[in-house]
């Protein structure tokens, strides 16, 4: 019987007139064949297949309800009124159920049944066919399908394959596009939105340019920022970057995998960054600038030094001007210096240890400014030395300020040597003084007078000049008294005439009414002696000088205040002073003349009286010769 019926259903198939033939191949498939009695919903026959997938012998799966191994019980209301209403020649109904074996195990089956007519009765006829390689197949697939979308979704853009045809055919378009553009992916796959119609006006033609020339070359990789619009007409910065693979197929398109990522904010952020980053600086440069600090960084291996800070400020130089070469530096230390200072960091590369240096460097104006230099060095991949950097700051002010404190200390030691001598000299005036006066009391010939006068004059005036460098040396108080600066000058002329020799012309320049102010007599008169005495031997005995007096409203520049001062300037014709000296000159036992020449106390002592009425000097050039100008607070001076 079930060899006829399966025989019996080759009616349903033209081309086959051998019902054994028919049964030989049906029973050589490894897939399932059964005849359904729709009415029973049992087996009517089957092949060989069906026995070797279940495990029961034929004898006993013919005739068996199709619940006794049908694991999932297939039959829904739907599906059987399909099944049941279902006519020879209708379209193959088809579904997924479980297989039972006789040992209980259970195997996924694909099934499709259609209708036939078996002896004038209907009947399904059922092919199944164990799924269960291809599940797991089905199952790897949509892993790798799950893994592929999570690593989509967690890349930072739009992944995309397109052929490089023109227009550009786009393959595959990750859906989250929409984000990007605001136009859903599908508009981009239907070609509703033709590839690039995104790209801002003004990079459409790079983009397009980049896109055609790889294409040409069927291979590589691109990079490219540009800007797009988006469906609500935003701007967005995007990279792209893809690669470029060529066709398998002679004359194929090739295709372009890629990621387009939006970098706006990336971009804002890197501009923020950046301009912070300017700002700080900014703040560093003004912070430097507000020091006072040069700083530089040396490459020792190409013997270049940059520079920052306030290289202008401090040596007067444009970082152009000065130069970038090591021999640019060392041409401006000082010769003196130059030596010591190149052993001295020769040295401390050896050692590997950091310096703090103090030299003199040439300042744009040709002058020297004393400098303190501390350098890091930092040692290169094969340990020697390969750079260093360093600040650099005018000292000028504190090795004045020293020179003043040694300067001072040596006026201590003049001072406790004068006032071991004084009362000494004093007694040998004192007496030269009583006999010439008694002399002259009692010289009967008046022709013999001026000697003995000028004697007299001479050892007076020694006495002053002991007084006035015993209150120097020794920092007293002077005696002050209120003065008219324009009578003490007419004063001073008188005997200053017949110290000057016949080729000095000595005038006077001197205000009406020049206010009063508080000063030790002796001591003013002593300033315009070593004044005038200076003038004179800078012109070298030859030349004019001018001595003026006047009231000024200045701002004194120790102490900033704004106030009346009594001017008393004394002007030469002479060869002026050389702006590397004008700091110096006030300095102790400085001076321009040979051995024997001087003491180089004059302008100091002028300094000291100056500084002592509350006061201060100032150098100026003239054409030709110098103008040194005394300042004295007027009306009661603030010691």
């Amino acid at each position: 019987m079930t060899t006829l019926g399966l025989g019996r259903c080759q009616d349903t198939m033209d081309g086959f007139n051998s019902p054994g033939l028919l049964s030989q191949v049906l029973d050589a498939s490894d897939d399932q064949v059964y005849v359904i009695d729709t009415d029973r919903w049992r087996v009517i026959d089957c092949n060989e297949g069906a026995c070797r997938a279940l495990g029961y012998p034929k004898e006993t799966l013919v005739g068996m309800n199709l619940a006794g191994f049908d694991a999932n019980l297939w039959r829904g209301a739907a599906l059987d009124d399909a099944l049941r209403t279902q006519q020879p020649g209708d379209r193959a109904v088809s579904f997924r159920t479980r297989h039972r074996r006789q040992d209980g195990s259970t195997f996924p089956a694909e099934v499709s049944v259609r209708a036939a007519m078996l002896d004038g009765a209907r009947v399904q006829i059922a092919i199944a066919r164990d799924i269960t390689a291809q599940r797991q197949l089905e199952r790897e697939l949509a892993e790798s399908r799950r893994q592929f979308e999570t690593l989509v979704r967690n890349l930072p853009g739009v992944v995309y394959r397109c052929e490089l045809t023109d227009p550009v055919r786009i393959l595959w378009l990750d859906e989250r596009i929409v984000e990007l553009t605001g136009r859903p992916a599908d508009d981009y796959l239907n070609g509703t939105i033709i590839f690039g119609a995104d790209v801002a006006p003004e990079d459409y033609r790079r983009v397009r340019a980049a896109f055609t020339q790889i294409a040409e070359r069927g291979s590589g990789n691109l990079d490219l920022t540009y800007t797009i619009i988006t469906a609500s007409g935003d701007r967005r910065l995007v990279r792209d970057s893809a690669t470029v693979t060529a066709s398998a197929l002679p004359g194929g398109v090739p295709t372009i995998e890629g990621i387009t990522v939006d970098i706006t904010e990336t971009a804002d952020h890197e501009r923020v960054l950046r301009e912070a980053w300017q700002a700080e600086h900014a703040r560093y440069e003004f912070v430097v600038a507000a020091s006072g600090q040069i700083v530089y960084e040396w490459d020792i291996a190409q013997g270049t030094v940059s520079w920052g800070g306030s290289l202008k400020d401090v040596l007067g130089y444009e970082e152009q001007q000065h130069g970038h070469s090591i021999q640019d530096v060392l041409n401006r230390i000082h010769p003196e210096d130059r030596g010591p200072i190149v052993r001295q960091t020769v040295e401390a590369m050896k050692q590997a240890t950091n310096t703090d240096q103090e030299y003199r460097y040439r300042h744009a104006d040709g002058t020297y400014r004393w400098v303190w230099d501390h350098a890091v060095f930092e040692p290169g991949p094969d340990g020697r030395m390969a750079r260093a950097t360093g600040v650099l700051q005018d000292i000028t002010a504190r090795k004045r300020l020293e020179a003043q404190v040694n300067s001072a200390q040596r006026m201590e030691t003049i001072g406790a040597l004068a006032g071991g001598v004084a009362h000494d000299v004093n007694n040998y005036l004192t007496a030269i003084l009583g006999n010439v006066d008694l002399a002259l009391m009692r010289m009967s010939d008046p022709a013999a007078w001026p000697e003995l006068q000028d004697a007299h004059d001479a050892a007076a005036g020694c006495g002053e000049l002991v007084r006035s460098l015993l209150t120097f040396a020794r920092q007293q108080g002077p005696s002050r008294s209120m003065l008219n600066l324009g009578a003490v000058v007419r004063d001073a002329v008188r005997m200053l005439r017949p110290l000057l020799g016949a080729d000095v012309t000595l005038s006077t320049r001197t205000e009406n009414a020049c206010p009063a102010f508080e000063a030790d007599r002796v001591q003013v008169q002593q300033v315009i002696m070593n004044l005038v005495t200076n003038a004179n031997e800078a012109m070298g005995g030859r030349g004019a000088v001018t001595i003026g007096a006047a009231s000024i409203a200045a701002v004194h520049p120790e102490s900033g205040v704004h106030g009346e001062f009594a001017q008393l300037w004394v002007e030469d014709s002479g060869p002026g002073i050389p702006p590397e000296l004008r700091l110096k000159i006030f300095e102790p036992y400085f001076t321009t003349r040979p051995f024997g020449g001087g003491t180089g106390l004059g302008l100091s002592i002028v300094h000291g009286i100056a500084h002592a009425h509350g006061g201060w000097v100032e150098v100026s050039p003239t054409h030709p010769g110098a103008r040194v100008s005394v300042y004295f607070p007027v009306g009661k001076a603030e010691v």
